[in-house]
């Protein structure tokens, strides 16, 4: 990190950051360590001490390391903690951020706290995955324009080795598109996801370099929210609002039996047509 500090850290706005969950001695030395480097630099370092957090007993795992952050100086601009799991009864006020598609619904007034969500499923978003029906990641562009996403946290990229299911070899892609398969690992202490898999699951560049058409759709995405954004800094932000709301009129915690965005190359090229054409219209050329 100090070597790449300028490229890699200081242009931006979060980092994350691994505190292990052990026991509470090594979590509070961990954090204050985190601490003390990020403090002079520019992003807030943010934390998930415990990821997916499944039953009760490991919610409760979850708000005892907050609070054992908390002890060590976390909180607001030092150290984020956060879990990726929707805001339920369980949690106390130990989280700073909820991680959670489920957490972020229509934006309305003063949003006051981080609104973050986590990779993608249809109807809620589009999924990483290759082969997942109208699940396109040009839609996360315009789902974080729409809601007012602050952050968009996807569990990996450069998944070559699923080293979470016991793999000891990196994938062949060229003869597999299977990157992440828990079938292999069939551990029943995580329920249901103990059958979880995915063709291209947390991989958006393939080795040596290689861009995957998900990245490049991704990039589109955000290439489109961008243009959103500058319509509604030249003074018509309700234009570029109800521009975005009619090319995803629900997603996330909002999000219904079906996929409500453009499912087709051409409905997506129509949606950035129609917010050029107001550019073009409204806003002086520079």
């Amino acid at each position: 990190l100090q070597t790449h500090r300028p490229l890699l850290i200081e242009s931006s706005s979060y980092w994350p950051v691994r505190v292990r969950a052990a026991d509470p001695k090594t979590v509070a030395a961990n954090a204050r360590q985190v601490i003390d480097f990020f403090a002079d630099l520019g992003p807030v370092p943010f934390t998930i001490p415990i990821d997916e957090p499944s039953t009760d007993e490991r919610r409760r795992e979850v708000n005892a390391n907050g609070a054992t952050l908390r002890s060590a100086g976390s909180g607001t601009s030092r150290l984020l903690h956060a879990v990726t799991d929707w805001k339920r009864p369980i949690y106390d006020d130990s989280i700073d951020v909820f991680i959670s598609p489920k957490s972020i619904s229509e934006p309305t007034g003063n949003l006051g706290e981080h609104r973050w969500t986590y990779n993608g499923r249809p109807p809620q978003a589009g999924n990483m995955t290759i082969d997942s029906r109208d699940g396109s990641l040009r839609s996360w562009g315009w789902i974080a324009y729409r809601y007012q996403v602050e952050l968009w946290y996807a569990w990996e990229g450069l998944y070559f080795t699923d080293r979470y299911n016991k793999a000891n070899q990196p994938t062949d892609f060229s003869t597999s598109a299977l990157s992440f398969d828990e079938r292999r690992r069939r551990d029943p202490g995580r329920g249901s996801q103990g059958l979880d898999y995915g063709n291209g699951d947390g991989l958006l560049a393939y080795p040596h370099y290689h861009p995957s058409l998900r990245l490049k759709a991704l990039r589109r995405g955000l290439t489109d929210r961008l243009l959103l954004i500058k319509l509604a800094a030249c003074g018509f932000e309700n234009l570029a609002n109800e521009i975005a709301r009619t090319t995803v009129p629900r997603a996330l915690a909002d999000a219904k039996a079906s996929v409500l965005w453009p499912t087709t190359s051409q409905g997506w090229h129509n949606a950035r047509r129609a917010v050029l054409d107001q550019i073009i219209a409204h806003c002086p050329a520079e």
